[in-house]
């Protein structure tokens, strides 16, 4: 079991080390990728074009798309949909958001995925689609919420709170504004500008409530929040015109004079943002009016103001405009004037989908004509009802992704508690594989063992077998030996020494006789190297019988096998195979191949004729083993025990293995085994 355990260590290490490898090979690769986005994105700024930026960005998206990998990939994307939402590219920016939104949801990228619907969010809170932003902030802030960011979260709390008043679910703005807060409080970021968004939105509830004093106070958080910071974005000016307009609300018209007159004793304010100070001159001048203030300017401030409106074309301050100098010519008595600046607000709410200042001109219009009293009545009140039947459905729809997103929390507790469960479950069920894995493990290692302990055994008795023919050929050799030992020694010694006798008597004599018993004794020692001759061949022919030695065992193997299986067999062993250079475990292994070649014949061939040839092809000893049985199909039953440890033999010496067999036409085995010189 220990052993065990260090294996699934040392596979585990393994396998880290060669990911953490592969990662820093490729680490190198992202970071010039990353770098080469990055630079993409923060040139954004020197490039003159909306047009120009917006190519960039669209060029930096298909690098990541083609070439980012998982881990980065969806955070890049991210980047690329905040930046293209900024360069108001809306098709285009709708169309990578959706693309990227399905990255991250795929590779569970929580915080790229918030992200994206944070900058969705963004875009339809500036139009009409109101649901649409709450929907998605709604999204956003669940991510946020699982990922323990609260900060975040709180900022999708303030989204979501300044949507609802937008539809006028002051009760719901509230509520939120209430929990951002509570939740900026717990974050240790810096947030003065998310302080400062939730006071004053609580401020314009609170006005739109007529909780006049309420309102006040949220403003001067908001006001000592923001105090010595950065006022690029004019949050002190707003927030001051807020508080004018509360007092406005209030009746209290000298009060908000002086604050509107505060505010434009700021001679850059008309460089610095245009729009605001048009926004500030009109409100001066209407409280001016309503007021009762004598001023002689008050015509042409409202005019200036309006002048300066449509020249930015801001339709929603134009529209106002027109409200402030119809009712001022209807207070002066010109309803001419009064009637077409009037119409001129309802063109313009019309267009812009501005029902707020529509249902005011509406009002106006019905006032200075007693003819088309009704007419205007009549459109105010079809309007009125049509609006609060829109904002109900949408507090509705609120109401309605506010439930669902509570139904989340709780199923997501649930998940988390299953989660606990199932964990548990899996760590029971691993430890369970785990011990079966072990048990069947060490049963296939027993098995094993006892199959090498079998073929152990085999091969002993082969090679014993071998030892035992080894023997018998050796006693024929010795026996061979002796043989020509005592005839050299009895026979062709012999000869020698009675001639060698019989010469030195005749060495000295020349007489005919002599001559011709001399010739005798030549030629008997000439046929005594006939015979010495004979006998050395004999000595060379026991030479080649070494060679033949594994060639008779594997000729008694089949003899003993066809008379088993009643087939005949055909036997070739070539002569240049050097059976001397085989060692014993590459014999055994041909011996015991061809066993189980002629015992799967017995079993399954019911052959007439067995043909079995060694050949030398280029050093490599080809052994073909073939019948003229049964056959069979190849392609459905050539995975036999028998096959299979043929196969495993093979593959041991290095070998190839081929099966050529047709049914009714018989079975064909080559052996290739390299490299026997």
């Amino acid at each position: 079991m220990k052993r065990q355990l260090f294996l699934f260590t040392l596979i585990f290490l393994l396998i880290s080390c060669t990911e953490e490898f592969l990662e820093k090979n490729d680490s190198s690769v992202q970071d010039h990728l990353i770098g080469r986005i990055t630079e993409l994105i923060d040139n954004l700024d020197n490039l003159e074009t909306s047009s120009a930026r917006k190519d960039s960005l669209v060029k930096a998206y298909n690098l990541i798309i083609e070439n980012a990998n998982d881990s980065i990939k969806s955070r890049l994307l991210s980047k690329i949909s905040y930046n293209l939402y900024k360069e108001h590219t809306d098709s285009v920016f709708l169309a990578i958001n959706h693309q990227s939104q399905k990255i991250a949801r795929e590779k569970q990228d929580s915080i790229s995925l918030a992200n994206l619907y944070w900058d969705i969010g963004n875009y339809y809170a500036k139009g009409i689609l109101k649901d649409s932003a709450f929907f998605y902030y709604s999204q956003a802030q669940k991510l946020f919420k699982n990922l323990d960011r609260s900060f975040l979260e709180s900022r999708m709390l303030i989204n979501k709170a300044i949507v609802q008043n937008s539809i006028k679910d002051y009760v719901g703005s509230e509520i939120n504004s209430i929990k951002a807060l509570e939740l900026l409080n717990q974050a240790n970021e810096e947030k003065p500008f998310q302080l400062y968004r939730c006071y004053n939105n609580l401020g314009i509830i609170y006005n739109e409530l007529g909780e006049y004093q309420k309102s006040i106070s949220y403003h001067e958080k908001a006001l000592n929040i923001i105090e010595g910071t950065d006022n690029n974005n004019n949050f002190e000016e707003n927030t001051k015109n807020n508080i004018g307009i509360v007092r406005q609300n209030q009746g209290f018209y000298p009060q908000a004079i002086a604050i509107f007159k505060g505010l434009l004793q700021d001679n850059n304010l008309r460089h610095r943002n245009i729009k605001l100070y048009a926004m500030i001159l009109d409100n001066l001048t209407y409280n001016q009016f309503k007021g009762k203030i004598i001023n002689k300017k008050i015509e042409h401030n409202f005019q200036l103001a309006k002048h300066i409106r449509d020249s930015i074309k801001d339709y929603n301050g134009l529209a106002i405009s027109n409200i402030h100098l119809s009712e001022y010519f209807k207070e002066q008595g010109n309803s001419v004037e009064a009637y077409k600046y009037a119409l001129d607000a309802r063109d313009i709410s019309k267009k812009i989908e501005d029902y707020k200042n529509l249902l005011r001109s509406l009002k106006i219009l019905s006032e200075i004509r007693a003819v088309t009293r009704f007419k205007y009545l009549n459109e105010y009140s079809k309007i009125a009802d049509s609006l609060n039947r829109v904002e109900r459905a949408q507090r509705n729809k609120f109401i309605r992704i506010a439930y669902e997103t509570e139904q989340f929390k709780y199923r997501n507790q649930q998940l988390r508690k299953q989660k606990i469960y199932l964990i548990g479950l899996l760590v029971m069920f691993a430890v369970s594989v785990g011990l079966v894995f072990v048990i069947k493990n060490n049963r296939s290692k027993y098995k094993i063992l006892q199959s090498e302990k079998e073929r152990q055994q085999a091969n002993e008795e082969v090679y014993a077998l071998m030892l035992s023919q080894q023997s018998k050929l050796q006693e024929v050799r010795q026996q061979e030996k002796n043989r020509i030992s005592s005839e050299l020694h009895d026979g062709i010694l012999g000869k020698i020494f009675g001639l060698r006798l019989s010469l030195d008597g005749l060495n000295n004599k020349k007489d005919d006789y002599s001559i011709g018993v001399r010739a005798r004794y030549i030629d008997e020692i000439r046929k005594i190297e006939e015979e010495i001759r004979d006998l050395s061949h004999e000595l060379f022919n026991d030479s080649k019988i070494k060679e033949t030695d594994f060639g008779d065992l594997i000729q008694e193997l089949i003899e003993r096998k066809s008379k088993l299986g009643k087939f005949k067999f055909h036997v070739h062993i070539a002569n240049d195979i050097p059976w001397h250079y085989l060692g014993n475990d590459l014999k055994i292994n041909i011996y015991r191949l061809i066993q189980e070649a002629l015992q799967n014949v017995i079993k399954h061939a019911n052959a007439k004729n067995v043909y079995i040839n060694f050949e030398n092809k280029k050093n490599d000893l080809i052994l073909t083993i073939s019948d003229d049985g049964k056959g069979f199909n190849t392609a459905k039953n050539a995975q036999g025990i028998g096959i299979n440890s043929m196969r495993n033999r093979v593959s041991k010496m290095n070998g190839i293995l081929s099966i050529q067999s047709k049914e009714k036409e018989g079975t064909s085995i080559i052996i290739t085994i390299p490299s026997v010189n």
